[in-house]
């Protein structure tokens, strides 16, 4: 007789996406300045420029960047217009 062990382990769900693989091949079939224009508003999103972000959203001036540590400053890549300047 073959007997299975119980496992000592709890039974964890495994997560789940919150969006569909529809989406997901939508997403990856669209350019990206048009999905940003689409999804945000392009030039008038919030995250194209400085000039909407407040201080404490700014550790680098310029930059969308905030404090992880005391030593660590994560920061959003910039956007091209931004690069451009």
């Amino acid at each position: 007789l073959c007997r299975t062990m119980p496992s000592l382990t709890p039974h964890i769900p495994v997560p789940r996406p919150s969006y569909s693989q529809a989406r997901e091949n939508l997403v990856r079939a669209i350019p990206p300045n048009l999905l940003c224009l689409l999804a945000c508003g392009g030039k008038d999103c919030r995250y194209e420029g400085p000039e909407c972000w407040k201080s404490n959203q700014q550790v680098i001036r310029g930059l969308f960047s905030s404090w992880v540590t005391d030593d660590i400053i994560a920061m959003a890549r910039p956007s091209n217009q931004l690069i451009k300047k």
